[in-house]
């Protein structure tokens, strides 16, 4: 630590600490990522229809890994799932591989979260995503390598939905920091795959090895929903 020497009529009185550049990071705001509801500008990766009941993790591309803490519930959480899958009154998924949750603390008294993790940071994540209303927070949150929270945005709680269900959700920062996207509780789900700023190497999913689709001219076609009213959710 530097110090500056104050003297006053030639006499040292006093040594004072300089403490700028510690006031300068203490006091500086942390990154904010902003939420966003279009894929526009992203690199669209579309899951591989698989149909699997599992954890993870599995690698959706090169440098990107979901896995997911529901291991147990219904079967487990489903990756590349492109059978029934209910949302209740949001709607009903089939035939379009997603991943799914599976569960909800509603039903089961266990909040679980899946996460897509990157190798290395990007500037915007998002899917369309659908969901159960539940009466805890369905949640989708940005974090960075350190897990500190950049943004969180709340799809639905006390059963009823704050945003559009069967829509595109996501986040956007103004610098590559953003490491992990979760996803948090009523049977949450992100349909087709998911649209990223940067991708670190060759896509591989849903049929395409290789290849990369721009992600704002499928958004049309993730929007097919069947709103039969079903509970159903996948079962293994």
């Amino acid at each position: 630590m530097s110090f500056i020497s104050v003297k006053v009529g030639g006499t040292k009185t006093a040594k004072l600490a300089s403490v700028i550049a510690g006031l300068v990071v203490c006091c500086a705001l942390p990154v904010s990522a902003a939420t966003i509801t279009s894929p526009a500008g992203l690199t669209y990766i579309p899951f591989a229809n698989v149909n699997l009941f599992t954890p993870g993790p599995i690698t959706v591309a090169p440098g990107i890994t979901w896995s997911s803490t529901n291991a147990t519930y219904q079967g487990g959480s489903v990756y590349g799932y492109s059978g029934g899958y209910g949302f209740l009154g949001n709607g009903f998924s089939s035939g379009i591989p997603l991943v799914g949750l599976n569960d909800s603390s509603d039903y089961y008294g266990v909040v679980d979260t899946m996460t897509f993790a990157f190798s290395n940071p990007v500037s915007a994540i998002g899917s369309v995503l659908n969901w159960v209303p539940s009466n805890a927070p369905v949640t989708i949150s940005a974090l960075n390598s350190a897990h500190v929270v950049l943004d969180t945005l709340i799809l639905s709680s006390g059963g009823s939905n704050n945003v559009t269900p069967n829509s595109f959700y996501g986040f956007k920062d103004s610098t590559a920091d953003i490491s992990y996207f979760t996803l948090t509780d009523g049977y949450v789900a992100a349909i087709g795959g998911i649209s990223v700023s940067a991708v670190p190497g060759p896509i591989v999913g849903a049929g395409f090895p290789g290849m990369v689709l721009a992600g704002g001219g499928l958004l049309a076609w993730f929007r097919r929903r069947e709103k039969d009213g079903s509970a159903a959710v996948a079962s293994a």
